[in-house]
């Protein structure tokens, strides 16, 4: 395998004012996936005095593999959770392409404490990202630069890491731009609140009469909405939910307070608990319907054999389909009346190897499968980088999951519904591009649902552009004619795939972040109707209202009555005195 010298500098702040540069990298290497597509070239006009650089080309893209080529360095030094590091380099890009940088565990899970991408131009800049580590050992983390996200060349030099320490204040990142460089402007809002007053609002016909049937103008009629129509969800994890702890009462309440649905982040996988691990979802769906919390379930297949249990991950042929066949129809007989869809297939574009050992009828089948056992419940394709389009770095994968939505269509699955995982990063999608991938998912006539929501930076904090973020997202799912529901993947730190990077709605210790403030001005000030006046000389009272439950509060003289009302495209209802 080639390898490429680059200098890697780490910077130690002091207890003292001035940091203390040191090296205990010298000498390190970057190594390259595919040696033939990099070459160490002068670094031409580069400033910071650097005389060596890499040239890296790209020639072809592989849909979902945005490793495929790139560089990486093992890290020789431990890190610690919290620790402020910063990832500090010059590049340049004739072709305009995108480069990805990322820092993460080497092995399994992979996790990321840095995951961002850059759009580079013909001139050398300087770019440096701020972000926090984990906690890991020597040698167990490794520093990426991915390069298949755009077919031409890049050059890149004078790349270092510096480490911060637990500074109060760490320096600022350099070249940041949530979006990469995309333009980003307001014109789609209008259209989107004209959308909204469309689609998610209807007219309430409240009528006061007397105990003759006659009007009662004057009355004081009150509106409170109670619950959304349109479903606003988040995954609940099985440990939070159930503990009996403070953070447990919080969890539990917040989950109550925000949201009227739900997804089992985990506790519904066919290797939860290596397969068996349903009693503990029963008892999470228990509870759900306890609080009148519909749940989809997620998922019945994840085609590939790491997400299989142990028992099943080596099984070939006939045994694996029939094992595949067992656990849908198992599965779905076991929640029927307890779910309301299930994600039927997983991320099938870059999880293959299951249908290519066993029949890639089984794409298909499973949803037959489930359907056979359950006629009622929604059946759900579901993937990621549909509308996190990264600036063009996931169109390859976009567009093979449109092909595979038409594939399961043409082979008669009964498909009735399409999830879009939105797991967000930046380049940030511009809220325009994002409406057309969904116009694109639409094509295929069925109701759309945002499954898995979170908005970071790439480990790059920035709350305000989060929140910010979510807030126009949001307002664009809402306003989408196909768009039946929006979920979060999780809403705390503490209990949060993305945790490390920021994305929870609440911090660790249940402190506030924009998110959250973005996500209640809408679903329940903007979105939710509160509305009070008199009633006409005709004892009526009508009101625009978002759809969904209202309680409805009519007073004449000192008494006052009181009814529930379920809007949908209208309703009337009579208050009797």
């Amino acid at each position: 395998m080639k390898s490429i010298t680059c200098r890697f500098v780490s910077y130690f702040l002091l207890a003292a004012s001035a940091a203390a540069q040191t090296d205990p990298t010298l000498g390190s290497t970057w190594t390259s996936s595919q040696p033939q597509n990099f070459a160490a070239i002068p670094a031409e006009g580069a400033p910071g005095g650097f005389t060596t650089a890499f040239r890296a080309t790209t020639t072809a893209l592989v849909a979902g593999q945005p490793w495929t080529p790139q560089l990486s360095l093992t890290v020789p030094a431990a890190t610690a959770a919290g620790q402020w590091l910063r990832f500090r380099f010059w590049a340049r890009s004739r072709t305009g392409s995108l480069i990805g940088l990322i820092h993460e565990l080497a092995a399994a899970p992979n996790t990321k404490a840095l995951d961002t991408v850059v759009k580079l131009n013909d001139d050398w800049k300087e770019f440096a990202f701020t972000y926090q580590s984990l906690a890991w050992p020597s040698r167990t983390a490794a520093l990426r630069i991915r390069l298949g996200l755009s077919v031409g060349a890049v050059e890149v030099a004078g790349i270092r890491l510096e480490d911060w320490g637990n500074a109060t204040a760490p320096p600022p990142s350099l070249g940041f731009d949530p979006y990469g460089g995309q333009a980003v402007d307001d014109t789609w809002r209008a259209a989107a609140q004209q959308r909204i007053r469309q689609f998610r609002m209807g007219t309430l016909q409240v009528s006061v009469v007397d105990a003759e049937g006659q009007p009662i103008p004057g009355a004081t009629v009150e509106v409170e909405q109670t619950r959304h129509a349109f479903r606003f969800g988040t995954a609940i994890a099985d440990g939070p939910l159930f503990a009996t702890s403070a953070d447990g009462e919080r969890y539990r309440a917040e989950i109550k307070r925000l949201f009227n649905y739900a997804v089992l982040e985990n506790a519904l996988k066919w290797d939860f608990q290596n397969g068996n691990g349903f009693p503990i979802a029963s008892r999470m769906l228990d509870w759900c319907a306890a609080n009148q919390f519909p749940v989809r379930g997620h998922n019945l297949l994840w085609p590939a054999y790491r997400y299989l249990p142990a028992n099943v991950r080596n099984l070939r042929g006939q045994a694996l389909r029939d094992a595949m066949e067992n656990r849908v129809k198992d599965a779905t007989s076991k929640t029927r009346g307890r779910v309301v869809l299930w994600d039927v297939v997983n991320e099938a574009v870059t999880n293959t190897e299951v249908f290519q050992d066993a029949g890639r009828d089984l794409f298909w089948k499973s949803f037959q499968w489930a359907r056979e056992v359950d006629p009622d419940v929604g059946l759900v394709y579901n993937d990621y980088n549909i509308s996190n389009t990264r600036a063009g770095a996931n169109e390859a994968q976009r567009l093979s999951i449109l092909k595979v939505i038409q594939e399961l269509l043409d082979h008669g699955a009964p498909l009735t519904m399409l999830g879009d995982q939105g797991h967000m990063n930046n380049p940030l999608t511009p809220i325009p591009r994002v409406l057309e991938t969904w116009d694109d998912l639409a094509q295929f006539g069925l109701p759309l649902e945002v499954t898995e929501f979170d908005v970071v930076l790439g480990g790059i904090r920035d709350e305000d552009a989060q929140g910010q973020y979510l807030a126009d997202y949001l307002t664009a799912a809402f306003s989408h004619p196909r768009m039946e529901s929006f979920l979060l993947w999780g809403f705390w730190d503490g209990a949060h795939w993305l945790s490390a990077q920021g994305a929870g709605l609440f911090r660790r210790d249940w402190s506030r972040r924009p998110l959250l403030d973005a996500y209640e001005r809408l679903v329940f000030h903007e979105w939710w109707t509160r509305e009070k006046g008199e009633t006409s000389e005709a004892g009526t009272f009508s009101t625009p209202a978002f759809k969904g439950a209202h309680r409805i509060k009519v007073t004449v003289g000192e008494t006052t009555r009181q009814v529930e009302v379920a809007l949908g495209e209208s309703a009337a209802v009579q208050v009797v005195f």
